[in-house]
């Protein structure tokens, strides 16, 4: 139920614990370097990260993934919205109404601030040469993999909404009639497993996270 109910549970706990991993070299770097400012700065960075990673943990459990006819817990947005915080409420509801949508924006904005403050401390060093600098050779390997542990946050963020599901940044999409084809073939199937069945499918169960059910369009 806590660990390993469904993937999505399963792949935040696994982020978590390899946090505490980086938790623990920084421990280890500031007893044995104590007067070089990095080790304090990348962990007082990963304590702060550890509630959201817990939340976002939390809001992948199984009773919270069925709330709002299956689209997921929207703790953050009923926060914002019982304060009066949100102006445009269709707006927000795009892109907070459900806490897996909202953490992976706070992650990839928190994630595009720390790099930018690396790039400016890349730059500066070199020209300051303060003692608390750290080496060069450090902040390009930082620099380096915090690019691409960027790049893929943001397109975490963009794969998960609905018109993004199942298409590709580096593909074509498929050609209409392939389209239409494999659209019509679906829905075949899905007839077909009707009349043997005797149900109909609800659509509430095909209900994404972020679609507002007032206008969701119907296939």
């Amino acid at each position: 139920s806590y660990f390993t109910s469904n993937s999505l549970l399963l792949a935040t706990q696994i982020f978590t614990l390899a946090t505490f991993f980086f938790i623990i070299v920084d421990v280890l770097d500031i007893i044995i370097a104590p007067h070089k400012p990095l080790g304090y700065v990348m962990l007082s960075g990963l304590i702060l990260l550890l509630p959201l990673l817990f939340f976002w943990s939390y809001t992948a459990m199984d009773w919270n993934l069925r709330k709002n006819e299956g689209r997921g817990s929207s703790y953050i947005f009923e926060w914002c919205i019982a304060h009066n915080l949100l102006a445009d409420v269709r707006f927000w509801q795009r892109h907070i109404g459900a806490d897996a949508m909202c953490t992976l924006w706070i992650m990839a904005i928190v994630a595009s601030g720390a790099l930018t403050v690396l790039t400016f401390a890349l730059l500066a060093c070199p020209i300051l040469a303060l003692p608390i600098c750290p080496e060069i050779g450090l902040l390009l390997f930082l620099l380096a993999d915090g690019s691409v542990m960027l790049a893929g946050m943001w397109l975490m963020v963009y794969a998960a909404y609905p018109e993004n599901f199942n298409s590709s940044i580096f593909f074509s999409p498929w050609p209409p009639d392939e389209c239409s084809r494999v659209a019509a073939a679906r829905t075949l199937s899905d007839l077909s497993s009707e009349d043997e069945s005797g149900e109909q499918n609800s659509p509430q169960s095909f209900v994404s996270p972020m679609v507002d059910p007032e206008t969701r369009v119907s296939p």
